[in-house]
């Protein structure tokens, strides 16, 4: 879905939820949205359940650990650091402190974590989606066709790469 009005108009959802973070969560606050604001609302929400489901890649933190990570850790006050955990591991008997550790497992719990314990800077909530979504597979440079493969919708080579495809 493309954005309609606003700041962000022209952009698709799927753009919004993986590079502003910060606005789709003012969306999903608002208690009763109506007309393009109520469908930006339940497109994020589908765009979000999405996110959550994508298995994440990156290994576990340990390094004595072979597993898949299943969820990251953060810690108050540091939105720039997040350790991806087996569900065998325990990130607290490696040395952290539990009153500082929160344990991330979806795309609301970085907001939450980020709006509580990090004061909320709109990079910051950047910063963790990103880290988010690449260690679920998102690649390091982002296109429109490859935001919505990531979230696994229908995807046409836009004009750019379609010539790119062809020059190679």
């Amino acid at each position: 879905m493309i954005i309609p009005i606003g700041k962000h108009k022209g952009k698709s959802v799927e753009w919004l939820v993986l590079n502003k973070p910060d606005y789709v969560k003012w969306v999903l606050e608002l208690p009763a949205p109506y007309g393009a604001l109520a469908a930006i609302k339940s497109q994020a929400l589908r765009l979000i359940s999405l996110f959550d489901s994508k298995h994440i890649v990156k290994p576990c933190t340990n390094r004595n650990c072979s597993r898949a990570a299943i969820q990251f850790s953060g810690y108050k006050g540091n939105p720039w650091c997040y350790y991806a955990w087996c569900d065998t591991c325990d990130p607290y008997r490696a040395g952290a402190a539990p009153w500082k550790l929160t344990i991330i497992k979806t795309y609301t719990d970085a907001l939450k974590f980020i709006q509580r314990h990090c004061d909320g800077r709109r990079s910051d909530y950047r910063l963790a989606i990103d880290t988010i979504a690449r260690a679920k597979g998102f690649p390091e440079r982002s296109s429109p066709p490859r935001i919505r493969k990531f979230f696994g919708e229908d995807v046409e080579p836009d004009a750019g790469e379609a010539v790119s495809q062809l020059v190679r």
